[in-house]
């Protein structure tokens, strides 16, 4: 009688702990860097309505909002080795030596899982030093919040690259098992990565501005985006096309009595907001459901019975 192997993917479970063991240290950051702030305002020492409260506060919910996205993002590799999985038990053995996943492409995702993580924790560190300066007695200044925006857009633009990468892979190991339903069904990977970029460009709108102009003011995007000599606008991505929204939203804001100098700053974490917002209104039961895969092999023969659970 020929002995039988059960196999599954849960050892990526201990990936997932140590993971979420980071970002809860992250998170940390966040709750004691906030203490004081909520403190002088619960107490009455600090105006409630002015800008640095507004400010603190949707920065706290940004940032809680992105912890609450990115405490799953492992799962992302647990859907491309489950996709492997299932190639390696359909396909021939022939094709199952020269497809499915590498120890390269494995070591790989495994540093881009660390580096997210990495990444997130240097976003709330910049969000405690935020919180120290809003508290202090120093004056306002966007320049303070420049460490934390450009922290939470390279986190996102990587986010968004990764997962567009694991998604292709996984389309390709679908296709090769010709599992053709699963490779043109809508994933939730597809949401997540075109989420994160068109978010991070319009985020980066104002900086795009300034790159050019040296300065965030409204007539240096009108200037930018009516520029006749500039091809580059044509293109989806083009740091004129968000100069444009960026440059119309502001003055429609304008004309309703709403502006400020820290208006970029307000741009920035309304871009922000919005990315969380659109996540998890059209993703969020990914973060719930997931399938679990399981499958046998006989030792004797290599006969793989296919996924099963």
């Amino acid at each position: 009688m020929a002995a039988k192997i059960k196999t599954n993917v849960r050892g990526l479970d201990v990936l997932s702990a140590v993971y979420a063991f980071a970002m809860a240290l992250g998170l940390t950051q966040v709750f004691l860097g906030s203490q004081t702030f909520l403190t002088k305002i619960l107490s009455g020492t600090a105006p409630i309505y002015d800008q640095k409260t507004l400010l603190i506060v949707f920065l706290f919910i940004n940032v809680t909002l992105l912890g609450l996205r990115f405490f799953w993002v492992p799962r992302n590799l647990q859907s491309l080795v489950i996709a492997a999985a299932r190639f390696h038990a359909i396909a021939p053995p022939g094709m199952r030596e020269r497809g499915g996943l590498s120890s390269m492409a494995i070591a790989f995702h495994l540093v881009m899982i660390f580096l997210h993580g990495a990444l997130f924790y240097l976003v709330c560190a910049e969000f405690e030093y935020v919180a120290f300066a809003l508290s202090s007695n120093l004056p306002l200044s966007s320049s303070i919040f420049m460490g934390y925006i450009l922290m939470h857009v390279s986190l996102l633009l990587m986010n968004a690259a990764w997962i567009a990468l694991a998604r292709w892979q996984e389309v390709r190991l679908e296709r090769q098992a010709n599992d053709t339903v699963s490779a043109e069904a809508g994933s939730a990977g597809n949401v997540w990565w075109r989420n994160n970029l068109v978010c991070s460009l319009l985020a980066l709108a104002p900086f795009a501005i300034s790159s050019t102009c040296k300065s965030a003011s409204l007539e240096c995007a009108r200037l930018s985006a009516g520029s006749p000599t500039d091809y580059t606008m044509l293109l989806p991505t083009s740091p004129q096309v968000f100069a444009t929204v960026y440059y119309e939203a502001v003055e429609a804001l304008a004309a309703l009595g709403l502006s400020s100098p820290h208006m970029p700053v307000y741009w920035v974490l309304a871009a922000l907001f919005a990315n969380s917002a659109y996540d998890l209104l059209q993703a969020g039961r990914y973060y719930v459901f997931f399938e679990d895969v399981e499958w046998e092999e006989v030792v004797g023969d290599r006969d793989h019975r296919g996924p099963i659970g």
